[in-house]
Protein backbone atom coordinates (compact mmCIF):
# COMPACT_ATOMS: atom_id res chain seq x y z
CA UNK A 1 0.00 0.00 0.00
CA UNK A 2 1.86 3.45 -1.03
CA UNK A 3 2.63 5.63 1.71
CA UNK A 4 -0.27 8.21 1.03
CA UNK A 5 -2.91 5.57 1.62
CA UNK A 6 -1.70 4.53 4.69
CA UNK A 7 -1.94 8.02 6.05
CA UNK A 8 -5.63 8.76 4.83
CA UNK A 9 -6.55 6.06 7.51
CA UNK A 10 -5.59 8.17 10.20
CA UNK A 11 -7.65 11.30 9.40
CA UNK A 12 -9.07 13.09 11.93
CA UNK A 13 -12.80 11.70 12.36
CA UNK A 14 -15.30 14.54 12.85
CA UNK A 15 -18.32 12.15 14.50
CA UNK A 16 -20.25 15.53 15.71
CA UNK A 17 -20.34 17.26 12.57
CA UNK A 18 -22.13 20.39 12.88
CA UNK A 19 -21.16 20.81 16.68
CA UNK A 20 -18.92 23.10 16.67
CA UNK A 21 -21.59 25.47 14.02
CA UNK A 22 -24.32 24.33 16.56
CA UNK A 23 -22.57 26.08 20.12
CA UNK A 24 -21.63 28.85 18.22
CA UNK A 25 -24.81 29.83 16.88
CA UNK A 26 -26.13 28.91 20.66
CA UNK A 27 -23.54 31.68 22.13
CA UNK A 28 -24.93 33.82 19.60
CA UNK A 29 -28.60 33.58 20.36
CA UNK A 30 -27.66 33.88 24.24
CA UNK A 31 -25.49 37.35 23.99
CA UNK A 32 -28.38 39.03 21.90
CA UNK A 33 -29.98 41.95 23.87
CA UNK A 34 -33.65 42.94 23.92
CA UNK A 35 -33.70 46.98 22.60
CA UNK A 36 -34.46 49.71 25.43
CA UNK A 37 -36.34 52.68 24.74
CA UNK A 38 -34.38 56.14 24.37
CA UNK A 39 -35.62 58.78 26.48
CA UNK A 40 -36.87 62.14 25.27
CA UNK A 41 -33.51 63.70 25.28
CA UNK A 42 -32.02 61.42 23.49
CA UNK A 43 -34.47 61.23 20.48
CA UNK A 44 -34.52 65.23 20.33
CA UNK A 45 -30.55 64.79 19.87
CA UNK A 46 -30.21 62.14 17.21
CA UNK A 47 -33.28 63.99 15.32
CA UNK A 48 -31.55 67.33 16.07
CA UNK A 49 -28.29 65.83 14.03
CA UNK A 50 -30.23 64.37 11.59
CA UNK A 51 -31.69 67.09 10.60
CA UNK A 52 -28.52 69.53 10.75
CA UNK A 53 -26.65 66.46 8.12
CA UNK A 54 -25.36 68.59 5.09
CA UNK A 55 -23.87 66.44 1.69
CA UNK A 56 -20.50 65.65 2.89
CA UNK A 57 -20.78 65.46 6.67
CA UNK A 58 -19.30 61.94 8.16
CA UNK A 59 -20.93 60.63 11.17
CA UNK A 60 -20.33 58.28 14.29
CA UNK A 61 -23.42 55.89 14.22
CA UNK A 62 -24.34 53.62 17.03
CA UNK A 63 -27.23 51.64 15.85
CA UNK A 64 -29.30 48.49 17.06
CA UNK A 65 -29.74 45.20 15.15
CA UNK A 66 -30.42 41.69 15.49
CA UNK A 67 -30.06 41.81 19.29
CA UNK A 68 -26.70 43.83 19.19
CA UNK A 69 -25.34 47.31 19.14
CA UNK A 70 -23.42 47.95 16.17
CA UNK A 71 -21.15 50.86 14.98
CA UNK A 72 -20.69 52.24 11.65
CA UNK A 73 -18.50 55.63 10.74
CA UNK A 74 -19.12 57.21 7.38
CA UNK A 75 -20.55 59.63 4.77
CA UNK A 76 -24.73 58.84 5.35
CA UNK A 77 -27.16 58.95 2.55
CA UNK A 78 -30.43 60.47 3.99
CA UNK A 79 -34.06 59.07 3.00
CA UNK A 80 -36.27 61.46 5.31
CA UNK A 81 -39.47 60.33 4.00
CA UNK A 82 -38.93 56.37 4.24
CA UNK A 83 -36.97 57.11 7.66
CA UNK A 84 -33.35 55.47 7.09
CA UNK A 85 -30.35 56.29 6.06
CA UNK A 86 -27.90 54.26 4.00
CA UNK A 87 -24.16 53.87 5.24
CA UNK A 88 -21.12 51.89 4.52
CA UNK A 89 -23.80 50.01 2.79
CA UNK A 90 -25.92 49.18 5.64
CA UNK A 91 -29.46 50.37 5.97
CA UNK A 92 -30.54 51.58 9.30
CA UNK A 93 -34.01 52.41 10.22
CA UNK A 94 -34.22 55.78 12.18
CA UNK A 95 -36.09 53.65 14.98
CA UNK A 96 -32.92 51.34 15.33
CA UNK A 97 -30.39 54.68 15.69
CA UNK A 98 -28.96 54.98 19.73
CA UNK A 99 -26.70 57.84 19.08
CA UNK A 100 -25.45 59.62 16.66
CA UNK A 101 -22.64 62.27 16.58
CA UNK A 102 -20.73 64.32 13.31
CA UNK A 103 -17.21 63.59 12.81
CA UNK A 104 -15.43 67.05 12.02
Amino acid sequence: MPRINRAAQFAPFNALRGLGYALKMKEYEQEKKVKGDLDEEQIQKISACILSLSKNDKINLKYFSDGYEKVLVGKPTLFIEEQYLIIENTRVNFDNILDIDKIS
